[in-house]
């Protein structure tokens, strides 16, 4: 398709080119005759018309390239393309065709630092989100959504703050209900 369009346009010079050689040769016999004013206008014409033809064939000249750049693009793109169907394709067979979730993440973007101290339970907003295959955690609210029936495995780390009277308490939630509980009261 794209070769096409390019020998198209390349058509479309020789033509334009033609039209030129038409128009000139039109032109001298224009001049040729006993009016005055045909004498007068025709080679001022002939002129005009070679440079706009002139500026077309260049014009055309330059859309070629950029065919030819697109069509280069789009091959790239073509490969591209496959590329990726070939990857999604490869991790069907590898996960059976089968959705699979699993996410990694820590409290805070960088750095450390206490987190609280709150006086109603809340979802914790784990936001440095190293992995989140599935999109079944959601950082903005704290909570992962199990959108595959299966056996899930969670694992976190909590420290105490060390002060005089430690109260750090972890509970992992399920569906409303306190499912775990970690901490010192």
């Amino acid at each position: 398709m794209l070769q096409e369009r390019l020998q198209k346009a390349l058509r479309m010079k020789g033509i334009a080119v033609f039209l030129l050689a038409v128009c000139c040769c039109l032109s001298g016999t224009q001049g040729q005759g006993d009016h005055e004013d045909q004498k007068a206008c025709c080679p001022s014409d002939t002129g005009s018309l070679m440079k706009e033809l002139i500026s077309i064939g260049e014009k055309l000249g330059a859309m070629g390239e950029k065919l030819g750049t697109m069509g280069d693009n789009l091959r790239l793109m073509e490969t591209r393309l496959q590329t990726s169907e070939n990857e999604v394709e490869e991790l069907k067979r590898l996960t059976g065709g089968r959705p699979q979730v699993a996410f990694s993440a820590t409290l805070r973007e960088t750095g450390h630092g206490n987190t609280g101290p709150f006086t109603t339970p809340i979802p914790l907003h784990y936001k440095k989100v190293f992995s989140n295959t599935g999109s079944s955690y959601n950082p903005a609210t704290g909570i992962f959504t199990a959108t595959v029936k299966g056996m899930y495995y969670f694992r976190f780390t909590m420290m105490n703050n060390l002060n005089d009277t430690p109260n750090s308490v972890v509970r992992l939630t399920k569906n409303g209900q306190g499912w775990c509980l970690s901490g010192t009261r």
